[in-house]
């Protein structure tokens, strides 16, 4: 929802400040949840993932959005009050909203690809 309101898709009525203010907390839970399972998954068997090209694909991929959105946070973020409401927000939200999106699909496919890794010896 968040990205979709950077990218002026959807929430259009509300202002990206109250949309963040909802979603954050939110987003750190399932953030946190989804590394504790993660983390607990890899670690069962940890020579299967650690050859397997998807899964450093989905790692590689991670880091990449966490840097994105900290960039967001730390550099776009800093000017909301003059694009709180606006129907348009800057180019560096709209960018970061729209590799979010990207890349976290790219998270999902690698994820969803790794029990079918054809490049293991």
């Amino acid at each position: 929802m968040m990205d979709l309101r950077l990218l002026g898709i959807g929430n259009m009525s509300t202002p990206f400040s109250e949309v963040q203010r909802r979603l954050f907390p939110w987003q750190m839970l399932g953030m946190g949840m989804s590394s504790v399972t993660g983390l607990t998954l890899a670690f069962s068997d940890p020579m299967r993932f650690y050859v397997n090209i998807f899964f450093w694909t989905k790692m590689l991929v991670m880091i990449l959005a966490g840097i994105n959105a900290m960039a967001f946070h730390f550099i776009t973020y800093n000017s909301v009050v003059k694009w709180d409401s606006a129907r348009t927000t800057p180019f560096g939200a709209r960018l970061s909203g729209a590799l979010s999106i990207l890349m976290w699909a790219i998270v999902i496919v690698a994820g969803r690809l790794i029990p079918y890794n054809w490049f293991q010896n």
